[in-house]
């Protein structure tokens, strides 16, 4: 629901679905004296991560794998959208969107980072971790993905850091891993490699 004119168009709301969740939000592309600019926001309870990235990593048509994605949870987004250029065009090719994402059911296959923490690394730490809490900042653009101020914590695991993606899909990052025990506490830093469909722990 909008309306739009020369120089001006608003979106009052809108609302997107697809087979990761549904997004919903507000747009306003305006022109003024130094040219275009875009502001609004976009908005979802649901975005099934495991979906996303089945999304961005299969080719449509192509048969779904049989395993499950490396990456698990219900994230909620509240992202403030951004952009400005000189003609329309080069405001939506630069526009980026960014803000706080919680993901529920967190889930991380192929490494168990509170095992990693205790052996001082990923090496033999193989496994799932599943975080009761997973919190993070991003900042998406056409150039791709950046995370940052990631706080997880499941029991006496703790885990903060943050990653980026690039355009293709290519993940670059470091983890921390903490255990906290009566004993101590134990911790591990944790390189992030490899895509976003094969993900690698060193």
């Amino acid at each position: 629901h909008g309306d739009f004119h020369a120089g001006r168009l608003e979106v009052d709301s809108f609302s997107v679905g697809a087979r990761f969740g549904n997004l919903n939000g507000t747009a306003l592309l305006a022109q003024d004296a130094r040219g275009w600019r875009l502001t609004g926001n976009v908005r979802s309870p649901d975005v099934s991560v495991e979906e996303l990235v089945r999304y961005l990593t299969v080719p449509a048509g192509a048969e779904q794998p049989a395993t499950a994605a490396p990456f698990r949870g219900t994230a909620k987004i509240e992202l403030a959208l951004a952009g400005s250029g000189p003609t329309v065009a080069e405001t939506l090719t630069r526009a980026a969107a960014s803000g706080p994402v919680s993901v529920s059911g967190a889930a991380l296959a192929g490494v168990n980072l509170g095992l990693a923490a205790t052996l001082g690394g990923a090496s033999g730490a193989g496994g799932v971790t599943r975080l009761t809490e997973f919190d993070l900042e991003i900042a998406g653009s056409a150039d791709g993905l950046a995370a940052r101020n990631l706080v997880g914590r499941a029991g006496g695991l703790r885990v903060k850091g943050g990653f980026t993606v690039d355009r293709k899909l290519q993940l670059r990052g470091l983890i921390r891993s903490e255990v906290a025990s009566p004993r101590g506490t134990a911790a591990a830093d944790i390189r992030l490699g490899g895509t976003v469909s094969e993900p690698t722990y060193q």
